[in-house]
């Protein structure tokens, strides 16, 4: 599916002109549906590859199998494609499905999947993500959307850095009109949003991989006397030890890495300390049977799970159950960006007064999804994709 934006939006790295969904739907013969999302589409993937990988080289394996072994179809799934099948599009792929077969799971025990996961709590802290560059977007603008998230009743905020030439910086690859801002502009944004919302005001910043250890460290100090308390894959996920560096001497906790796959390489970061909260996205990383090994590896090292779940509703829901399962659960991220793809799901997940989202209790996901929104936005994808093939 697909939804063009009235408005481009800007993170550190890309231009977004529209919002794109790989809706995962598996039918079982006792008649029960399970829905998942594939987030490879969303981060940049080709839609006709990654509906390859799950419709010529997973499926065939399902069709016929008892679709309540998860862990079983999953490593006979990825055991399968290990040679080429260990990140990327195949990741992906599986997050979709995986997360489909846990909604199966949900649904034939009639129970929500956050009590099947462990059911610690079923009310979770909830942040606003946002806070996008665009081409005639002012400070003014930034702070105003802040605002609006506080008054939905939000009490932690996260905006975007790192749209700037710095060195390694990988938007220099992109060759983008909007004027990229230098690091002193944009800390006067990181501040003039502190200044709107008061020192009481949990606020974030993300890089999306943006900087080099000694731009992360510089603005990181910068960060730390504005109080920011999570930084968000201030470098890529590959320059753990630098990662490490940061989580040593900076007071903002390291958040990351959702561009990273697989427990192994999660693993790694946490070892290391290279992440003060983990952040895997469940449709990236392989679905919710990884995700849910990664919390606990976490856990065993003291360290928050705080999963990346902006893509869309379902996913929301996806991470609201991953956190309301486990003990050292973090913030579950809600995107606060235009999206018309949210229409698709019909019962949304809204933060209360006080910040926090509680999870429903209807088996599965607890998600409904409305059909003749699907098939509208998937007539808009074959527009758009489909027919210029």
């Amino acid at each position: 599916m697909v939804a063009p934006l009235e408005r481009p939006m800007f993170d550190a790295i890309n231009k977004n002109t529209f919002r794109k969904q790989m809706l995962v739907k598996i039918h079982t013969d006792a008649g029960l549906v399970g829905y998942g999302d594939s987030a490879f589409v969303t981060a940049g993937g080709t839609p006709r590859v990654e509906r390859m990988v799950i419709e010529e080289e997973i499926a065939p394996r399902l069709i016929g199998q008892d679709p309540l072994r998860i862990e079983r179809l999953w490593q006979m799934s990825y055991t399968r494609s290990f040679q080429h099948g260990r990140g990327g599009i195949f990741f992906c792929a599986m997050g979709g499905v995986d997360i489909a077969l846990w909604d199966i799971l949900g649904k034939a025990a009639g129970l929500p999947l956050y009590r099947i996961l462990g059911g610690y709590s079923n009310r979770i802290k909830a942040y606003a993500s946002g806070g996008f560059y665009g081409e005639d977007k002012s400070t003014d603008d930034l702070v105003d959307e802040v605002k609006g998230y506080l008054a939905r009743g939000f009490r932690a905020v996260k905006i975007k850095v790192g749209w700037n030439d710095t060195p390694m910086n990988p938007s220099g690859l992109n060759p983008l009109p909007y004027k990229k801002l230098t690091l002193r502009e944009d800390l006067d944004r990181v501040q003039a949003v502190r200044a709107a919302i008061g020192p009481d005001i949990a606020l974030m910043v993300d890089a999306n991989c943006a900087w080099d250890l000694h731009t992360a460290l510089k603005m990181g100090r910068e960060f730390d006397k504005l109080g920011v308390s999570f930084f968000e894959e201030p470098l890529r996920p590959d320059y753990w030890r630098e990662s490490a560096i940061l989580a040593d001497k900076l007071d903002a906790d390291i958040a990351g890495y959702e561009t990273e796959r697989q427990v192994v390489r999660y693993a790694q970061l946490i070892e290391s300390r290279a992440v003060d909260h983990v952040q895997p996205d469940p449709s990236y990383a392989g679905g919710i049977s990884e995700c849910k090994k990664i919390a606990d590896l976490a856990y065993a090292h003291n360290i928050q799970y705080s999963p990346h779940v902006i893509a869309n509703k379902l996913v929301l829901a996806v991470g609201a159950h991953l956190l309301g399962g486990v003990y050292n659960a973090g913030l579950l991220e809600v995107d606060g960006t235009p999206n018309p793809l949210r229409s698709v799901v019909k019962n949304q997940l809204e933060p209360d007064a006080e910040g926090y989202v509680n999870i429903p209790e209807s088996p599965g996901l607890g998600v409904e999804l409305d059909e003749g929104e699907i098939g509208r936005f998937h007539e808009e994808y074959l527009r758009m994709f489909e027919k210029k093939a």
